[in-house]
């Protein structure tokens, strides 16, 4: 196993719940490891590593079930699972997006995530659009108990805010990276009763340049069916799977010089600097 402690030691989504039946295992891959899944007929889900002729391989590693997904620790947690209590909450609506399989880095893909300059270019007439590519300033600071960056006041035009909605106006977005291959945007409702968001991101790194992408799309006061909410998140995915994966290298390079940051840049500057403060080189360039 060559993945960094921080890495081995977290939580990650390797599928869903619904998918593992008691009379169907179903295999996947984790940070070059593959894992068996099984279902008891009591409901209680299992995982066992396997080697590449299917035979158990060492030490079961550790499961969680949370949100209809099933969550694996190859180490020692350093943590529970993500908190995302809009889940729970009646006021969202909340469905699952994904599985997107990328060919690039897990960094990668949460990075492009944190990246607002792309929006107008990559998402023309839904999330951003020209002439309006001006990123303008906004807050970046240090997140707590070992999170990663919080950025707040994060203004940007968008010529479709919300789904079915036509009329442009500036949005309010705050990011957060809570972990390292996991990303939150909530954008800020801004009339009373108006419709609210929060994404969740998180990424499965399957190996150091191949990733599956999970989302949670949370939706406030929601007028629209679940059908709608995935599908205009999954159009956005899809925009943004072609992007990563002609992106090189592959991996994220952490090298402070190794790439030249603009103003725009300093969440994604920040989300570097957090990777390389945790120790985090699965991954990465």
């Amino acid at each position: 196993m060559i993945a960094d402690a921080e890495t081995r030691n977290g939580w990650h989504v390797v599928a869903r719940s619904i998918d593992v039946l008691p009379d169907r295992p179903l295999r996947v891959r984790l940070l070059e490891q593959d894992i068996e899944l099984s279902k008891q007929a009591s409901g209680q889900c299992d995982a066992v590593l396997v080697n590449s002729t299917g035979a158990a391989a060492g030490c079961s590693p550790k499961l969680r079930e949370r949100y209809g997904l099933i969550w694996i620790c190859l180490g020692d947690p350093n943590a529970d699972v993500l908190p995302f209590p809009e889940f729970d909450d009646r006021r969202f609506t909340t469905v699952l997006c994904g599985p997107y399989g990328v060919a690039t880095s897990a960094l990668r893909v949460v990075e492009n995530f944190l990246d607002m300059a792309h929006l107008p270019y990559v998402h023309t007439g839904i999330l951003g659009q020209e002439p309006h590519t001006e990123v303008p300033e906004y807050k970046v600071a240090r997140g707590a108990n070992g999170e990663g960056p919080i950025a707040t006041n994060c203004l940007f035009w968008q010529p479709s805010p919300s789904l079915g909605d036509k009329s442009s106006s500036y949005v309010n977005y705050t990011y957060r990276v809570p972990r390292p291959h996991t990303a939150i945007l909530t954008k800020i409702a801004d009339t009373p009763g108006s419709s609210g968001l929060t994404i969740m991101l998180t990424v499965q790194p399957v190996d150091q340049e191949r990733s599956i992408a999970w989302i949670l799309y949370s939706v406030q006061n929601a007028t629209k069916p679940e059908t709608h909410l995935r599908a205009r998140q999954e159009l956005v995915f899809m925009q943004d799977k072609g992007i990563l994966e002609n992106q090189l290298p592959k991996r994220l390079p952490l090298d402070a010089g190794a790439e030249v940051p603009i103003v725009c840049d300093r969440l994604s500057v920040a989300y570097r600097h957090y990777l390389r403060e945790r120790g985090v080189t699965f991954g990465a360039g």
